[in-house]
């Protein structure tokens, strides 16, 4: 699959998950909803330890995997402008 088509496929997949969180998340009780906070950040924290990681040069050049620091950055930029999210 060429990239363009996979990024288009992704992006899809992306937009449902966040239309059936937003749907779902209001009719959660407050402790769930806490829990679901919980593990978000958890995911978060994963994300970013895995993305700081430094791997063989060939996966930034052939992929365009950005470098440790910038992926940290991009990390950051998402935490604060998607994943946070209100908790009860």
């Amino acid at each position: 699959m060429p990239w363009a088509a996979l990024s288009e496929d992704e992006t899809r997949h992306a937009l449902l998950a966040w239309r059936i969180s937003e749907w779902a998340e209001p009719r959660l009780g407050a402790r769930k909803q806490r829990a679901l906070g919980r593990r978000r950040r958890a995911a978060v924290a994963t994300l970013r330890a895995e993305v700081v990681r430094r791997h063989a040069d060939d996966l930034y050049s052939t992929t365009g995997w950005p470098a440790p620091g910038a992926a940290q950055a991009l990390v950051d930029e998402l935490d604060r402008a998607l994943w946070r999210r209100p908790t009860v």
